[in-house]
């Protein structure tokens, strides 16, 4: 099964597993009108290992891929980096930790002074929020203050959790967040 995780220039990368033994990888896949695509080939694998879910950003002149590594631990995230986009290689794991509790990272932009990504606590049930974390280099995050968003079991619209924060910056300056929840 794939999953469309970000377009970058007229690239899509997506998570697939083809089941052949070395566990899912991202691929980078090109198209033109956001419907069809070609697959180009594998842009970052850890044979044997799971990466899972990519965001990528370019910073300056350097792409930066950060991709979940659940066969390294919970919470823990995949760094690589690539000059052209396409090919990624491994920098090493990253976590990100707010208020001593560890992060997902789901979606990098640019923002402000830098770039931000949102992340999420998952595999923890009593404490479920999306967070963000702020960078100008890709390597040194910051998290920032706040949470971007909480479980809000009042309005019975979500429950349980809320993970995998999908973020754009809309043509009035906005911000638009797309998540999942569990809906009662």
């Amino acid at each position: 099964m794939s999953k469309f995780c970000q377009m970058a220039f007229s690239g899509f990368f997506l998570t697939s597993d083809p089941h052949d033994g070395q566990g899912p990888r991202t691929y980078y896949a090109e198209g033109t009108d956001g419907i069809n695509f070609t697959m180009k080939g594998v842009a970052f694998s850890r044979p044997g290992k799971m990466v899972l879910d990519p965001s990528t950003l370019l910073i300056g002149t350097t792409w930066h891929l950060f991709a979940g590594a659940p066969t390294e631990g919970l919470c823990v995230n995949w760094h690589a980096t690539s000059t052209d986009g396409t090919s990624f290689t491994l920098v090493g794991t990253k976590t990100f930790e707010k208020d001593v509790v560890k992060q997902m990272f789901a979606n990098g932009i640019a923002a402000p002074r830098g770039y931000r990504g949102h992340t999420f606590t998952a595999g923890l049930e009593d404490i479920q929020a999306i967070n963000s974390f702020s960078t100008t280099d890709g390597v040194t995050w910051t998290a920032d203050s706040g949470t971007r968003l909480a479980v809000d079991t009042t309005t019975g619209k979500e429950g349980l959790v809320v993970k995998d924060p999908a973020v754009v910056r809309i043509s009035d300056g906005a911000y638009l967040m797309v998540y999942v929840t569990a809906i009662p």
